[in-house]
């Protein structure tokens, strides 16, 4: 850029006395118009406030961008500790299969929800299978929450090498930005031989 300054100090007192004739238009002498111009096209273009709006343009869409990866990460973990907790009350029951007054859905279920503290056990969906049943029995449920799982009758077929099946749905809502696209529903099974 060209110092504005050192124009003003070149001005010698020639130009200062100049004709009429090499006046401007408001009475100025030609020069100092000129230089007047180069000041206030020197001012003008700065190009301070293009960080503001770049700012203002990239800023919605990374706070979406952060937002999104963020919810994704919390709707992850809750089907992994879904999936951990399935897995223990599968485990659990397959245990302890043959106690007597066994109630095989309720202890899958309790298993569960204490395995998975951080999702509402009153929200969690529960489906039970038992190879070890009658063609046609073989499936217990849905079942919502723990104190409607009961299946008493069932501990008859958990006999050896027969296996035991929890299916687990849990409702989840994904929030980016405030906005919630879709509601969906978490599933996971797991498969556990009878002992």
């Amino acid at each position: 850029m060209k110092n504005v300054s050192s124009d003003i100090f070149e001005m010698g007192a020639s130009d200062r006395s100049a004709p009429e004739s090499g006046r401007s238009f408001s009475g100025m002498p030609a020069k100092v118009g000129l230089l007047l111009a180069r000041l206030r096209s020197a001012l003008c273009a700065r190009n301070e406030g293009s960080a503001l709006v770049e700012m203002a343009v990239v800023l919605p869409v990374m706070m979406v961008l952060i937002t999104g990866t963020c919810s994704l990460g919390l709707v992850l973990n809750d089907y992994l500790v879904l999936t951990n907790a399935v897995q223990s009350g599968a485990m659990q029951v397959a245990v302890s299969a043959g106690q007597s007054g066994l109630d095989p859905c309720n202890l899958a279920a309790t298993a569960i929800s204490g395995a998975a503290p951080t999702l509402g056990a009153s929200n969690i969906t529960y489906s039970f299978n038992f190879s070890g049943a009658p063609s046609g029995q073989t499936g217990q449920g849905p079942f919502r929450g723990t104190t409607a799982s009961t299946c008493t009758t069932y501990n008859a077929y958990l006999s050896a090498n027969s296996s035991f099946t929890v299916t687990a749905k849990y409702p989840i809502q994904l929030f980016i930005f405030g906005w919630s696209p879709q509601s969906f529903s978490l599933q996971t099974q797991s498969v556990q031989m009878v002992q």
